[in-house]
């Protein structure tokens, strides 16, 4: 007897796209994401490798489009890691590899700075549980619980 599986929410998926993919930028997108101010350019300029600017001029852009972490491969960045070094480093190659997981979490907390955002910490964890649970309560909706606790976050 055959198994009955669930049918995909697709909703939820394009939610989380939406929310956790790399954003697609175009032209305009990209001179006006990865165009840095005074104190960005300050920041660049303390790091001494140009993959680690490149990499530094690309997720402080992703993250002025959507402040998330996000997971990179170098296949779904290269149009705009090129984009940066034609405007940057243009006696440079781009490279065909990924950022290191060290260096990208270094420069996630120059971008945190820059940004005014922090880590999450085990306190921010306990507060974000006890709005999931006042979410539960007063209406036990998975798709309410999410976005009570994303305008948590956001105001937080």
């Amino acid at each position: 007897m055959a198994k009955k599986t669930q049918p995909i929410d697709t909703g939820y998926l394009t939610e989380h796209h939406d929310l956790y993919d790399v954003p697609r930028f175009n032209e305009n997108d990209r001179d006006y994401f990865f165009t840095l101010n005074e104190n960005e350019l300050f920041e660049l300029e303390q790091l001494r490798v140009s993959s680690n600017k490149a990499y530094f001029i690309l997720l402080l852009g992703y993250f002025k489009a959507k402040p998330v972490t996000l997971t990179l491969t170098w296949g779904i960045v290269k149009n705009d890691l090129a984009y940066i070094y034609r405007k940057y480093f243009p006696n440079s190659k781009v490279p065909r590899k990924n950022i290191h997981k060290d260096a990208k979490s270094d420069i996630y907390k120059k971008v945190f700075l820059l940004t005014g955002f922090r880590r999450f910490s085990d306190n921010d964890e306990k507060k974000l549980l006890e709005q999931a649970s006042l979410a539960v309560f007063n209406r036990a909706d998975s798709k309410n619980v999410f976005d009570t606790c994303v305008n948590y976050l956001n105001q937080q």
